[in-house]
């Protein structure tokens, strides 16, 4: 571990697959601490000018660790990481909350943050992490990814309110994240305007109409993934759109190349009828108006039986056939399990008019 320290132009450092005890954390934090200072000082360039030369450890990623026996001090130092922008904290085993939160306050320039799949008795401390954002703390954070329960929509919410600079990705899959979350984000313009990448799916208080708001508000989206979304929410025939004073229901995420949710066409509703043909096109239609998309996945939802969905039709005479023009698109999945290539839609729709009668 010290000799990680004396590596004076690493910028990057992953971890993985081990066991660290209390001394071994100690080491590495100082370690990690170190990178950098040997050239913090005055120096000349080729030509005899003076400069002043500075570098740290940037980006640091945890994962798969499993801690032990850690003593409480460990994580306090006083020693700040000034360089480090990217902290990634994933699948660590053995690590309080209480002790990331005192790593977190020693990074006062993150850019972004991870926390996923950590295993601990405890939750993460969100409420004090909260206070911190409100004083200011982590100003240039722009990048967040966690995922938990502990996570709830208040505390999001305040978050969302507080940071500084604009949020460009935003993922918070299982998450509290519900009306109160949204609505931070979707009122304040930063956020909003700037988010490239959001990952809302297994949010369960996330509701359809707040997807379609998200796509009718946000521009700059260019991965999105998320739960159900009706086609009433899509085509804006819902109760809640004709309550509505906002009756734009275009999607403004053109630049959009990876989508996943599951559009349902409503539980009960006759696929047989002329009306939810027409309706099917239309959704299919509104889907081929993104003309960058890569990846399309529109009937995942694994917490919702079949019984409880009513999925797009992926037969070339239900619009399907739409698709074709996102020259893009690489990868297409309209039910759970099964994805077709941009070729075979060309190959069905082929062997459509082959079937269809000469007339």
């Amino acid at each position: 571990m010290e000799a990680i320290g004396k590596c004076q132009g690493l910028a990057s450092l992953w971890l993985s697959n081990s066991i660290l005890y209390s001394e071994g954390v100690r080491t590495l934090l100082v370690a990690c601490a170190n990178i950098g200072k040997a050239t913090e000082r005055e120096g000349e360039d080729r030509n005899g000018i003076r400069e002043n030369r500075t570098g740290g450890l940037a980006k640091l990623h945890l994962e798969d660790l499993s801690i032990r026996e850690c003593s409480e001090d460990v994580f306090s130092g006083s020693t700040p990481f000034p360089h480090l922008e990217h902290l990634d904290i994933q699948k660590i085993r053995g690590i309080a909350p209480k002790d990331v939160l005192k790593l977190l306050q020693r990074c006062p320039n993150l850019k972004s943050f991870c926390w996923r799949d950590v295993f601990t008795r405890e939750s993460f401390l969100i409420d004090q992490w909260v206070k911190h954002v409100e004083s200011g703390a982590w100003s240039r954070l722009t990048c967040l990814d966690v995922q938990g329960e502990e996570f709830h929509d208040e505390g999001l919410s305040c978050v969302f309110k507080n940071l500084q600079s604009p949020l460009e990705k935003l993922m918070v899959r299982e998450t509290g994240f519900g009306p109160m979350a949204f609505e931070a984000l979707i009122t304040t313009k930063r956020h909003y305007c700037h988010i490239r990448a959001l990952d809302l799916s297994l949010c369960m208080d996330t509701t359809s109409s707040m997807i379609q708001k998200i796509m009718t508000k946000m521009p700059a989206l260019v991965y999105f993934s998320a739960n159900r979304l009706f086609v009433t929410d899509i085509l804006g025939t819902s109760r809640e759109d004709q309550n509505d004073n906002d009756d734009d229901q275009e999607w403004v995420c053109k630049n959009l190349r990876t989508l996943k949710l599951c559009i349902d066409m409503g539980v009960g509703s006759d696929p047989n009828t002329l009306e939810y043909e027409e309706r099917q096109r239309q959704v299919y239609s509104r889907l081929s108006e993104l003309e960058f998309l890569e990846t399309l996945e529109v009937g995942n939802l694994l917490f919702l039986r079949d019984t409880e969905v009513q999925r797009l039709d992926s037969r070339p005479n239900a619009g399907f056939g739409q698709l074709l023009s996102l020259k893009r698109l690489k990868v297409v999945s309209i039910k759970q399990g099964h994805s077709l290539a941009l070729k075979d839609i060309e190959l069905m729709m082929a062997k459509k008019m082959e079937d269809e009668p000469k007339r």
